[in-house]
């Protein structure tokens, strides 16, 4: 009888090879875990013009081989450009799995531009917005693997023309089953 579903079941009404029946859902599109960190009294800044680790940060320990992680940071972040400094600031994501690290976001890099608004002289200009970074990850780790993310920021000139830092701030990773 296909016009109702058995009950206590979580079965769908599929397609098969028999025809139409009650079939038990694929065991994949789960979150098999979820991971939070928050804070709002650390902070980091940098003038360097090398990418620098931020104290936003997180760890996941896989349950499965090649599952993927997503991950979603979200960040208040300022800069500062005084007179004559170059106008961009950037944030990334970077993964260390405990071998090479990988720039997981290196395609979506966010390089922020500081705007000129008519600064001159020895003048100076500092702007805040909100950043933030999705990602669905793909590491093909095998269970039992951990997996460390690190929001990234870095100065286009130094020689304390610019500055940048990154607070209040989360990071979620969740493990898919997908």
């Amino acid at each position: 009888d296909i016009h109702a579903a058995p009950s206590g079941t979580d079965k769908f009404l599929g397609y098969t090879s028999n025809g139409m029946e009650w079939a038990v859902p694929p065991d994949t599109g789960k979150i098999l875990q979820y991971q939070h960190a928050h804070d709002v009294s650390g902070s980091t800044n940098t003038t360097g013009t090398t990418w620098i680790d931020t104290h936003i940060t997180d760890s996941i320990t896989t349950t499965k081989a090649n599952t993927k992680i997503y991950v979603a940071v979200n960040f208040r972040v300022w800069g500062r450009r005084y007179a004559r400094g170059g106008n961009n600031i950037g944030t990334r994501l970077r993964r260390d799995e405990g071998t090479a690290d990988q720039y997981i976001d290196s395609n979506n890099t966010r390089l922020h531009h500081i705007d000129n608004h008519n600064v001159s002289g020895n003048s100076e200009f500092t702007y805040n917005w909100t950043g933030s970074h999705l990602w669905v990850d793909e590491p093909a780790k095998s269970s039992g693997s951990t997996i460390t993310y690190y929001l990234q920021i870095v100065c286009q000139n130094n020689s304390s023309s610019q500055i940048i830092q990154v607070d209040t701030s989360q990071i979620i990773l969740m493990e898919l089953d997908v």
